[in-house]
């Protein structure tokens, strides 16, 4: 029986948790023992999670989850720190974006929201690893990676995780739509929002800049959600624009270079690279009359159906 295919009845659906469950519980135990490899195997922990939500039955699906979490407690309580920063944030993660994908929520939208509650919980982690411990998480992985000594490291930190957890869930989604080109979940309420992305874009780019001035640490990481969306509206909307589309973005890219160039030197210590939210402007707004279109003819539409 083919591994990527949904499962019904009792039975099948505990002997592929079972299987899941032990793939974690291995995965847990060589990133104990083998710390560095940790950022390796955190890459398949969300995939294992969404394929239960994915093939198994509902009610199965919350059993795995509850399973994954007790039993990768019990296979590690010698060495429990990195299964709460990696490993417990990978599992719920993946389970929230395949419990949201099968409920047709925009992919956009689902991978978004399923970094930021991995992101979320590997902050949590941090009291409850300094409590036990005695130890500081990030500044432990930190010189785990030689990384402690290289100045300002730790404004990308909340940056650099939540890149992490979108490489996580994006390759997740990936893996799960090459596996079952049957579903194609989201894609009609994905339509109904992809207008909206070069705005989502532009706030966070607005809010990366302002940041740089107030706390430098949530600029980086507004940066990667500009990025994030920019990328979605991108890919999106750009196909659906004419050549003055383009053309207003490369006039607008070629302008941000030399307000880049003015800037730079006018900013805070260590927060110049933020200006890269300049070409993020640049883009949104080469895109926003695509979506403003879209958006009038929606309206049209829903007057003519009147």
């Amino acid at each position: 029986m083919s591994f990527f295919v949904e499962r019904k009845g009792a039975s099948k659906n505990i002997a592929y948790i079972a299987i899941l469950v032990a793939i974690i519980c291995a995965f847990s135990i060589v990133s104990a023992f083998l710390p560095l490899s940790a950022i390796f195997i955190i890459v398949f922990i969300p995939l294992i999670s969404t394929l239960a939500v994915e093939y198994c039955e509902k009610k199965y699906a919350w059993l795995f989850l509850i399973s994954a979490l007790i039993a990768t407690f019990v296979s590690t309580i010698y060495n429990y720190m990195d299964t709460l920063f990696y490993i417990y944030p990978g599992i719920i993660s993946g389970f929230f974006y395949g419990y949201l994908r099968k409920r047709n929520f925009p992919i956009t939208v689902v991978v978004f929201l399923s970094a930021l509650i991995s992101l979320g919980l590997n902050y949590l982690s941090l009291p409850l690893i300094q409590f036990v411990y005695q130890i500081d998480m990030i500044a432990f992985s930190l010189e785990l990676f030689a990384l402690k000594d290289v100045p300002n490291i730790l404004y990308i930190v909340p940056a650099f995780i939540f890149s992490l957890s979108l490489g996580e869930i994006t390759i997740s989604h990936l893996l799960i739509e090459m596996t079952n080109k049957k579903f194609s979940y989201g894609e009609e309420n994905e339509m109904k929002l992809e207008k909206y992305y070069p705005f989502v874009s532009l706030l966070f780019s607005s809010l990366t800049i302002a940041l740089a001035f107030l706390y430098p640490p949530i600029g980086y990481l507004f940066l990667v959600m500009a990025f994030f969306f920019a990328a979605s509206s991108d890919y999106y909307l750009l196909p659906k624009g004419n050549k003055i589309h383009y053309i207003i973005l490369v006039v607008l890219l070629i302008t941000m270079v030399f307000l880049f160039a003015f800037l730079y030197k006018k900013m805070p210590k260590q927060t110049g690279i933020l200006l890269i939210s300049l070409f993020l402007f640049a883009n949104d707004f080469a895109i926003l009359p695509i979506g403003l279109q879209l958006v009038g003819k929606e309206k049209e539409h829903g007057q003519k159906e009147k």
